[in-house]
This record gives C-alpha cells, structure tokens and sequence, in this order.
C-alpha cells in the first residue's frame, strides 16, 4: 500500500506515483510484473505547469521517455486521489495502469519503435478521482489516464491489446470498454472488457504471452489472475 499526502506546498511539475514505477527512464522495459493493494493520494497544492501536473497509474505513474515498454503485465491496485484544492481539469491523471503515456521528444526526431503499453490486464478494483470541482471525469482511465498526444503519435507509440475487468468502478460507475486498435488512438484508454469467468481461465493470459515458465496458473481458477514462480 502507498499513502502519501502533499501537504499544501507547491509541488514541481512531472510529479508521479506508480504502483512499481513512478516515472520511467528512457528504455525501461516492465514485464512479467504486477501490483496490488492501494494507491491512496492527497493532492493539496495546485501547482501546474501545462498537460504535466500529477499522474498516478496502477503500474506506473507516467511514461515520459521513449522506447519504454510495458508488457505481460496486471494491477489489482485500488487507487483513490483526492485532490482538496481546485484546478485546472489536466492538472492530474489517472490510469490502471499508467496515468501519464506521452514521449519527450518530437515525432519527426525519432523514427524507430517507441513507447507501448501491449496484452497487459487491469484488474484494479476500482479507480476514484475526487475533485472540489466539476474534472472529476477528466483523464481518469481503466488503462490509461492521460494522452500526450502533443509529444506522440502512431509512429513512435503503440497501445493495443490491452484488456479491463469489466466490473472496474471508474469514480462508482462501470466503463464500456471500446474496441481494441494496433495504433495509438484515444479510445484505447479504457481497453476492452473481460469478465471474471473469462480471467480464471489460463488460455485467456497465455494468450496474450504470459509464459507458464514464469507464471503461475495453479490458482487462477479461485483468484482470477496468475502470479510470479
């Protein structure tokens, strides 16, 4: 579990909290990983600097740098942010998984593969962005919460083949997940629906590459979800 709260000074920009990362260096690669337990943040400073502010995510609070990679991974991660000032509607995102997805540099300045978030799972419980004003929806999302479109594109990005518990609550209401895309498109935030019945099933992770060599299936069938040999 992490419990952290800002106290009331300002906060610099790039400020991220994840359940195994914070912010990730660039060619960081995490696979065959997962969290669990409970992300509860405070937010009491109103510090800004544009689209950057606070991300949280499940996994990791922000992918900022290319050709990290985010594989084969879950999160069963509650996460609760409650932010106690008001603000601009940017000002944090939450994800599942990531809550920030986004490169540091231009597309026309890099032209080999970059960042992605591919056959992971979020599993978390629920997700609760509390707001003293009318954001609460704003950047919150099953897989991610925040798109950098500004820094990234098809080219050097790629978010597919990600799935959702169907029964997630996303600030107490559940999400229909859109249809799943081999590009980077807004409508991956929430990534597709599965259900528990689906989940206790081995094929479903083998499917997506979760190897039986560094998994373990023996209790999937109880708990929904493989865990690490």
């Amino acid at each position: 579990n992490i419990t952290i709260d800002t106290g009331t000074n300002n906060a610099s920009d790039w400020n991220s909290v994840g359940g195994i990362i914070g912010m990730t260096a660039d060619g960081l690669t995490l696979k065959n990983s997962y969290s669990t337990g409970k992300l509860d943040i405070t937010l009491r400073h109103d510090a800004w600097v544009w689209n950057r502010g606070t991300a949280i995510g499940g996994l990791v609070g922000r992918i900022r740098y290319d050709k990290a990679q985010i594989t084969n991974c879950y999160s069963t991660s509650e996460i609760v942010v409650n932010r106690t000032v008001a603000g601009a509607a940017n000002e944090y995102m939450v994800g599942g998984l990531v809550g920030w997805f986004g490169s540091h540099v231009a597309t026309t300045e890099y032209n080999t593969p970059g960042a992605y978030i591919q056959k992971s799972i979020a599993l978390n419980s629920s997700i609760t962005k509390k707001e003293t004003s009318a954001n609460v929806s704003t950047n919150v999302g099953r897989i991610y919460g925040y798109l950098n479109t500004d820094l990234i594109s098809e080219t050097i990005g790629v978010i597919e083949k990600n799935y959702a518990l169907d029964t997630m609550q996303v600030n107490g209401a559940t999400v229909t997940g859109t249809g799943d895309t081999d590009t980077l498109k807004a409508a991956s935030a929430n990534g597709l629906d599965k259900n528990l019945a689906s989940l206790k099933s081995k094929a479903t992770w083998t499917g997506l590459g979760f190897s039986e060599t560094v998994w373990d299936f023996s209790n999937i069938s109880t708990t929904g979800a493989p865990t690490l040999k």
